[in-house]
């Protein structure tokens, strides 16, 4: 009830403190309950209209990339795929990968760099549309 307190100069209480106090905690107890109400209701709108904004074709165009992406990475070969893997999953700087690959930072480049090759040719009808 600080707000009991941050008002306290301008609150005037006739008669008893004790029936104020419980109406007052009362009607901010029903105030919280009807914004939560309307706060649900306006992210269960706000989360329908995103979904009725992605069309079908979206969805599925969504989900063959997704599978076309997970076959390219796939077809990786596995250090190339684990350095692309810990520089974009995981956020790791080149030097690092270096290191816990036991390799050169050059040899983690090289590795990054061909991954995003082939990953542009396996999704190259995607990048051009």
């Amino acid at each position: 009830m600080s707000s009991l307190w941050t008002n306290s100069g301008n609150i005037v209480i006739k008669g008893e403190t004790g029936p104020y106090l419980h109406a007052a905690v009362r009607n901010r107890c029903l105030n919280c309950l009807e914004h939560s109400v309307v706060d649900k209701r306006y992210h269960s709108s706000v989360r329908q209209s995103v979904i009725d904004a992605v069309s079908i074709e979206d969805q599925t165009s969504v989900r063959e990339l997704s599978s076309l992406l997970s076959d390219a990475l796939e077809a990786l070969p596995p250090e190339q795929r684990e350095a692309f893997r810990k520089s974009r999953s995981e956020g790791l700087k080149y030097n690092q990968i270096a290191a816990e690959s036991k390799v050169s930072v050059k040899t983690v480049e090289y590795r990054i760099s061909q991954a995003l090759r082939k990953l542009r040719f396996a999704l190259a009808d995607y990048l051009h549309k």
